[in-house]
């Protein structure tokens, strides 16, 4: 699409252009000039990025490659303001910018498809300007397939072009509705169409979890001894046996989803004016006549107002019931701003040497940076102060009561590497409270952390959404047990 006239601020109309299964990439004019922009739609499981973009001074350009199924198409999207008192660029220095960029563009690998508005008027064989672009054209080999009205006026204005010399044809190409002054133009490519996308999830039934049962279990386990030979050999005890009694109560399963479109939001009113709509849209492609595309835009105005409405309903009710529920309420500003949960990663085909790569990689920055603190000379500063009255010789022993309290107050956030989830330790802390006692009395008076205990889960992440997938951009995100 041209003339998006979006910029990086309009996070959430670009989120609401993101439906289930596709997504919308915005590149938005580079200078502070209002207008101009290009976004490009794309099916989620085809492979979409920016390779270069920028504003010359006869046109704005952004360049896309499409990866899918072994095929890579780099797609060149092209915008020409037309000549004006705001944009006074005459079409020679166009010629000279485009033929230019060409000449870096047109001997590229991957298939080439080049389109936008060019805003010369191609059906007027008066036209000086469209003649020259069209030799242009036949300069480096490339041809125009658009024949058809791209505007209101009647003129050609939008074009596609693919080299002649393309491995794949350009085919069934068509000016459909309008939805401004100017309309779509479709076309199909010879490309293989994407396959339906599926996700394997592992989960655990925790909500069919006999709660009496698995507390019996426990009870009846080695958790409910009260002599242990070491702090190492009782927590190695306490993960291993709360995890095998976990898989007996809720054992592990997988299954594959078939990932399908979810709207919510979509009514039976918006379902029936979507089908007015759609009849509508065939009917002016087939009769092209004044009062068709008049009946088709009041049916699109009146589906979007509809549609706007419902939205507008169904999040300020969805923003109603979060309440004080602020981990809800981030989950629905992360479905408007459509942030992904998806932790991106640099490329990689074995994920054991990946995590070594990372390992080995913030280990060498650690080194880094404390060689550069032996090297920092300070001068201590000169405090006067008086030593405490009071001095922590030892620690005091809690009770099971104290610990019992603890475990009551605390939040049911969970980590992966917990035995069991949080809420579940919770209702069967009357059976626990003893081993966990004497955990953390050991540990205190004997001043010893088990090996278990320094386990961490550590995840990379992007510092910023958009940065190069290069370790020098990730930071870690640490989970402890």
């Amino acid at each position: 699409m041209t003339e998006t006239w979006l910029t990086d601020r309009d996070s959430v109309s670009i989120a609401a252009l993101n439906p289930t299964g596709y997504s919308f990439i915005n590149f938005p004019r580079p200078s502070s000039r209002s207008g101009g922009g290009a976004g490009v739609f794309f099916n989620k499981s085809f492979n979409l990025v920016l390779s270069d973009g920028g504003e010359k001074r006869s046109f704005e350009f952004s360049e896309w490659k499409l990866s899918a199924h072994g095929r890579t198409i780099k797609i060149i999207i092209i915008y020409r303001p037309p000549y004006s008192e705001a944009h006074p660029v005459p079409a020679s220095e166009f010629f000279r910018e485009f033929s230019s960029n060409l000449e870096t563009i047109v001997l590229c690998p991957e298939v080439l498809l080049v389109t936008g508005d060019f805003n010369f008027h191609l059906d007027d064989d008066s036209d000086a300007d469209a003649k020259k672009f069209m030799e242009l054209l036949d300069t480096f080999g490339l041809q125009q397939h658009v024949t058809t009205p791209t505007h209101v006026s009647g003129h050609i204005l939008e074009f596609v072009i693919s080299r002649s010399s393309n491995d794949i044809n350009v085919f069934s190409l068509e000016s459909s509705y309008f939805i401004s002054d100017h309309c779509f133009i479709e076309c199909l490519l010879s490309i293989p169409g994407p396959n339906i996308m599926f996700k394997e999830v592992t989960y655990r039934k925790l909500k069919h979890i006999d709660v009496d049962r698995f507390r019996s279990d426990i009870a009846s386990s080695a958790l409910s001894n009260s002599q242990w030979s070491s702090l190492e050999s009782i927590s190695q005890c306490y993960d291993e046996t709360l995890l095998q009694i976990l898989d007996k109560h809720a054992p592990i399963n997988s299954k594959v989803l078939t990932i399908r479109p979810r709207v919510p939001c979509f009514s039976p009113e918006l379902r029936e004016h979507k089908a007015t709509r759609r009849r509508l849209e065939r009917r002016i492609l087939s009769t092209k006549t004044q009062a068709d595309k008049i009946a088709y835009r009041n049916a699109c105005n009146t589906y979007s107002m509809l549609l706007r409405k419902s939205k507008r309903k169904y999040y300020s009710d969805l923003i109603d019931e979060c309440g004080v529920n602020t981990k809800k309420l981030f989950y629905v500003v992360h479905s408007l701003t459509n942030m992904s949960h998806a932790n991106h990663l640099p490329p990689y085909d074995d994920p054991c040497k990946l995590a070594d790569d990372f390992g080995e990689f913030f280990y060498r920055k650690i080194e880094l940076i404390k060689r550069d603190i032996d090297e920092i000379v300070v001068e201590p500063p000169k405090v006067d102060y008086s030593s405490p009255q009071v001095l922590l010789e030892k620690f005091a022993v809690l009770s099971e009561e104290e610990v019992a309290d603890i475990i009551t107050g605390m939040s049911n956030a969970s980590c992966q590497l917990d035995p069991i989830p949080t809420w579940l330790l919770k209702l069967c802390s009357p059976e626990l409270v003893l081993v966990i006692t004497i955990m953390i009395n050991r540990s205190l008076q004997k001043s010893v952390v088990p090996k278990n205990w320094k386990v961490a889960l550590l995840r990379p992440l992007l510092k910023k959404l958009g940065l190069d997938l290069v370790y020098e951009n990730f930071r870690l995100s640490a989970t402890y047990h």
